[in-house]
């Protein structure tokens, strides 16, 4: 029976079908993250929220404060770079900033 000549991959398959530049992230379970990177435009702690503008171009992200919060700083400020995931939302459509970090 002769072999095949399909070549085996190094790295699990997920991992090989990810977006150039993703990299895994072991908190969430092994699932492969493409990380955005951004510069905060705006922040209103009273109010709760602030726009990201991400590095690539592309529309403003809206990031809530819980979502900052949980991603465990405290607040952001005007320029300040941040890297962060980006989510959808199923009902709007909307997509928000999620686990960001400092750049």
């Amino acid at each position: 029976m002769a072999r095949s000549s399909i070549p085996r991959l190094a790295v699990p398959w997920s991992a090989a079908l990810a977006a150039p530049g993703a990299r895994p992230n072991s908190a969430y379970s092994g699932r492969i993250v493409n990380l955005a990177r951004g510069t905060v435009k705006l922040f209103f702690p009273s109010k709760g929220y602030g726009i990201i503008t991400p590095h690539e171009g592309g529309k403003d992200v809206f990031v809530h404060l819980k979502d900052v919060e949980r991603s465990g700083l405290t607040g952001l400020r005007q320029d300040q770079v941040v890297e962060f995931e980006r989510e959808t939302d199923k009902r709007s459509g909307n997509i928000s900033a999620i686990r960001l970090k400092p750049a």
